[in-house]
């Protein structure tokens, strides 16, 4: 990795640490690596394969609303 990934990385990992010092419950921290990633290739069809393994499928439930469509966490 060059040293501008790991610096962006490093600092990302310090702000989600310090901002979980000052909520009440952790904060869970999702890096997204690879192109198809972070340009928003994915499918959201692909969502029903995770309900398949039942060690997975608690994860879909946090991912979906009650009615069924993605969860959205925040937009530009």
């Amino acid at each position: 990795m060059n040293n501008a990934i790991v610096s962006v990385l490093a600092l990302s990992v310090i702000m989600a640490v310090s901002a979980s010092c000052a909520l009440a419950k952790p904060l869970k921290v999702f890096i997204l690596a690879g192109q198809s990633n972070m340009e928003g290739h994915a499918a959201t069809n692909t969502f029903d394969y995770i309900g398949k393994d039942p060690l997975t499928a608690p994860i879909l439930k946090e991912m979906r609303n009650p009615d069924g469509t993605p969860r959205v966490c925040f937009t530009e």
